[in-house]
């Protein structure tokens, strides 16, 4: 059965999953309307992709220093200032960088550090007896939330059209979105307990990260 903490690790991720399904949708056209070249969007991808993987190389080693609930709450801010920015269309290059933390996903799948951490925290939310359960549900809420948001990324637009919006507006509503969700789930992260993160070390032990 799931603690608290365990409720709260699988909410963020649903809640991440949906913005990224939103953002895999529109990011490239969103871009190319804000009036980026295809070579600056292929490029922010790349780094976006590469970023990603380096941050979660790094924080799967620094991680339990630092606190899993604090990156946790950085890693959502940082989510939430890049969606910021990309809604307010800022220069290429500090979308460089924030795309190289690992804020962004072009391909609606999980980037950066959240996932690393969520799953070595869902090791202390259940009983000796369910550690299977609490990753069947993680999985199973991530999978579906990602579907629903790209869906909604596609109707959300329709809706908004007889409105008077144009697909750009559409399309960085769907931005804000994201960036929201980034704030939402720095505030759930915050509220996890002291056991999510992991038993203390021993003294002689070596710290070999997550």
């Amino acid at each position: 059965m799931l603690s608290r903490d365990g409720y709260v690790i699988i909410a963020a991720r649903g809640l991440r999953m949906f913005a990224y399904g939103c953002l895999s949708v529109v990011l490239a056209l969103y871009l190319s309307a804000a009036g980026f070249s295809v070579i600056q969007i292929g490029v922010l991808f790349t780094v976006a992709l590469a970023g990603g993987a380096a941050v979660t190389a790094v924080v799967s080693l620094r991680a339990d220093r630092w606190g899993r609930r604090m990156t946790l709450v950085v890693s959502a801010v940082l989510m939430a200032v890049a969606g910021a920015a990309l809604a307010a269309r800022p220069d290429f290059s500090l979308l460089l960088v924030l795309a190289a933390l690992g804020t962004l996903s072009p391909g609606g799948q999980d980037v950066g550090a959240f996932q690393s951490l969520e799953q070595a925290a869902l090791l202390e939310t259940g009983s000796s007896r369910d550690h299977v359960m609490p990753y069947a549900w993680y999985n199973l809420v991530g999978s579906a939330a990602l579907a629903i948001g790209a869906l909604a990324a596609g109707a959300v637009p329709a809706v908004l059209h007889p409105a008077g919006w144009t697909s750009l507006a559409a399309q960085r509503a769907l931005v804000w979105v994201f960036a929201a969700t980034g704030v939402v789930s720095a505030g759930l992260y915050a509220t996890l307990s002291r056991s999510a993160e992991g038993p203390p070390r021993q003294p002689s032990a070596p710290r070999r990260g997550l």
